[in-house]
């Protein structure tokens, strides 16, 4: 049996004191009491109102720890909603690019022009550092020079150039070229991109020559890097990331063809190049670099400008609407079909006599090992000549399509190079191959996805 306190005399109401005394004397009794039936009660149990006197009333303390307790919740909710909104500001920290723009150079000069490696270098860094203008620019190059030191790659920026060696000689290699971007897209971060191409240009899908690779051909790489394979890779890079790409800019000979342009396809929403030669080392560099750095928000228009109005090597460059190139298969298989007057027709069947006088006086713009490159707009306008009716009407909507959706806009300089008629080209070529097999360019898209490919038969002329 529970022992019963006795009350400290003097105290008030004998309850708190009563309680505390018999805790100390037989720590038993307030268990036995507080455990003890509710249907029973012991005279040393306080009542409510013996509680409230001195202040503590059951119901109010039970509400003040219900209010404690939803204060501690709240607390505890809005610790745990800063915390979730800490870590998604350091995550959007740590994804924000560091730069507006990365222009990413890819200049192979493992051949003659490796004697414009080290002035372009300086003048891009001079674009990066000198004069006014944002820090958030940095521009990219991958190297091969004459030497057998390897693949050289650097980034500049505002602060300092940082450069790493690569152990390979195929500059050649598309691989090496998309590996370049790709590494220097995450050591630099940027909103937006601009990219280059340097080199001579060769047949129809060269776009760089690699005079001295490791190995001659494989399946990788070889002499002369293709348009085709790096188009893939380019158009992969931007569909997986939505890159923004704004131009890529062909500083070769001859690569303003519509068979090249074709394979670039979706590598940039807008391609500058040349119908003709382009001299070197070229001269826009700084003044193209200061440009980016005064806004990040160029139109794909205003950075070319920043290009062709601040070179003097040229003869002609043209904007092309990377968007309208799509259209490309289904404006040559109609123009095709039309002078063959239909789809079961041999278009060859044109008069010889006929075919030869229309071409003879149409002038080259480039050529290479393997085809010449006549005007596009000229050569069409001259077949069709030749069989009148649907074909005529076809080539003028060829015109119409190059001169209003194609090409965007056009500069002539006239300094490097002036082939006979290159005022009055359209902007963009056609390569026309002097074997009547094509060889392996006849597999390129831009010949192999539509009928274009007799129509280039049917422009071929004797070397």
């Amino acid at each position: 049996m529970c022992p019963v306190a006795q009350p400290i005399s003097g105290a008030t109401d004998g309850i708190a004191p009563r309680r505390a005394q018999a805790f100390y004397e037989d720590p038993t009794a307030v268990s036995c009491v507080t455990m003890s039936s509710p249907l029973s009660h012991d005279p040393a149990d306080p009542t409510p109102d013996q509680l409230a006197a001195i202040g503590l009333d059951p119901r109010e303390r039970a509400r003040t720890s219900v209010r404690d307790a939803r204060r501690l919740y709240a607390l505890a909710l809005v610790l745990m909603v800063l915390g979730v909104v800490v870590r998604w500001l350091r995550g959007r920290a740590e994804a924000e690019p560091r730069y507006d723009w990365l222009v990413l150079y890819v200049m192979p000069y493992d051949n003659d022009l490796d004697r414009c490696s080290q002035p372009i270098r300086d003048a891009l860094e001079r674009g990066v550092r000198a004069g006014e203008g944002s820090d958030r620019v940095a521009v990219a190059i991958l190297e091969d020079r004459v030497d057998r030191g390897g693949l050289r790659e650097s980034l500049v920026t505002r602060r300092q150039t940082e450069r790493w060696s690569i152990d390979s000689e195929d500059s050649a290699d598309p691989a090496q070229v998309l590996g370049f971007v790709e590494r220097m897209r995450r050591r630099a971060p940027a909103r937006r991109h601009v990219i280059v191409l340097l080199d001579h240009g060769g047949a129809v899908d060269d776009i760089g020559l690699d005079e001295r690779p490791s190995r001659t051909v494989t399946a990788t790489g070889g002499r002369w890097l293709s348009a085709e394979r790096v188009g893939e890779g380019l158009r992969r890079w931007r569909a997986r990331d939505k890159t923004d790409v704004p131009v890529l800019f062909l500083q070769q000979c001859g690569r303003g063809a519509i068979e090249t342009l074709y394979a670039l396809r979706g590598a940039a929403d807008t391609i500058v190049a040349s119908q003709t030669y382009v001299g070197s080392c070229n001269t826009y560099y700084e003044p193209f670099v200061q440009r980016l750095r005064r806004s990040a928000a160029l139109s794909p228009r205003e950075v070319a400008w920043s290009i062709m109005d601040n070179d003097q090597d040229y003869t002609t460059y043209s904007l092309y609407d990377g968007r309208a190139l799509e259209a490309w298969p289904a404006r040559a298989t109609a123009l095709a079909r039309a002078l063959a007057h239909g789809a079961t027709q041999e278009i060859n069947s044109i008069d010889e006599s006929q075919r030869v006088h229309a071409l003879r006086e149409v002038n080259q713009s480039f050529i290479s090992s393997d085809e010449e490159y006549l005007d596009l707009v000229e050569v069409t306008r001259r077949l069709a000549a030749t069989r009148g009716g649907d074909a005529r009407r076809e080539a003028e909507h060829m015109e119409r399509w190059v001169r209003t959706r194609l090409v965007m806009d056009q500069r002539q300089r006239g300094n490097a190079f002036r082939p006979n008629g290159w005022r009055t080209w359209s902007g963009v070529s056609t390569a026309v191959p002097f074997e009547p097999s094509m060889g392996a360019a006849a597999r390129l898209p831009g010949w192999a996805g539509s009928e274009w490919i007799s129509v280039s038969r049917l422009a071929r002329r004797e070397r």
